[in-house]
């Protein structure tokens, strides 16, 4: 479709007749929070995208006169990296809800169709097979063309990693947890208050004085602030993401 259509709402087929809202303005961070899902990293990568461009998701959707829908991604296609388009029937779409919903706003409760479609294109993508050795880099470089940076955190210092977060302060971040070692534990008690989840994404939402603010793509359970003490205790990489225009391939067509 045409980005000049900006204010059309795409109909969520798997619901009829209610209103989601699939293009700019109507894209925000938080139409998106993991569902039951393994996929925390793809989920923060929306959220990331969604909130610094959001007509940048919106470009790579194209509503077609016959009902169906089109979704690129830049993936590698015969050996060369490409925007690459995979129609969705309208009978397809009705089987957006097979999996429980991600994409439930979490300010006004209703569901949208966006996260879900774009997902199940990253499912049929190149990428999915390869998530567990770079899940958020392949999405980010899935929904932009732009390649990320890995920082692997193990053996650095507290103030190390605090050097990290702030000399990245204005690009956008996510970072990795480390796992929990022990089979019947699935967090990390840093303090009374504060639970890191292990094994698991969260976006940095800012950089403080000695901590940062992060997001769990879940919609709670956030760390405001994570204080730098506990940082080499429960971090293990931070991913790094410029988001410039002027980088990276030209937007698909």
């Amino acid at each position: 479709f045409s980005p000049n259509n900006a204010n059309e709402d795409l109909r969520d087929l798997s619901n009829p007749g209610v209103n989601d809202d699939l293009r700019d303005p109507g894209i925000h961070a938080n139409d998106v929070i993991q569902g039951n899902e393994p996929n925390c990293y793809f989920v923060g990568i929306m959220r990331l995208l969604a909130n610094a461009d959001p007509s940048g998701i919106q470009r790579l959707f194209r509503e077609n006169s016959n009902g169906s829908i089109s979704v690129a991604l830049y993936e590698n296609t015969s050996g060369q990296f490409e925007w690459k388009w995979i129609t969705y029937a309208a009978n397809d779409l009705l089987s957006l809800g097979y999996r429980v919903p991600l994409s439930t706003d979490i300010t006004d409760g209703k569901f949208e169709i966006w996260p879900e479609l774009l997902y199940r294109r990253f499912i049929d993508s190149s990428y999915f097979a390869a998530v567990d050795n770079a899940g958020s880099i392949n999405s980010w470089l899935a929904l932009t063309g732009v390649t990320g940076t890995v920082i692997d955190l193990f053996g650095k210092t507290d103030d190390e990693i605090m050097g990290i977060f702030s000399a990245n302060s204005s690009s956008l971040m996510q970072i990795g947890t480390k796992t929990v070692f022990d089979a019947n534990a699935v967090t990390f008690n840093v303090n009374a208050n504060q639970i890191v989840h292990a094994n698991h994404a969260y976006l940095v939402e800012a950089v403080e004085v000695g901590a940062v603010e992060l997001k769990n793509p879940w919609g709670y359970d956030h760390l405001s602030p994570l204080n730098k003490e506990f940082f080499d205790d429960v971090l293990s990489q931070v991913f790094v993401f410029d988001h410039d225009t002027g980088i990276g391939p030209p937007p698909p067509q």
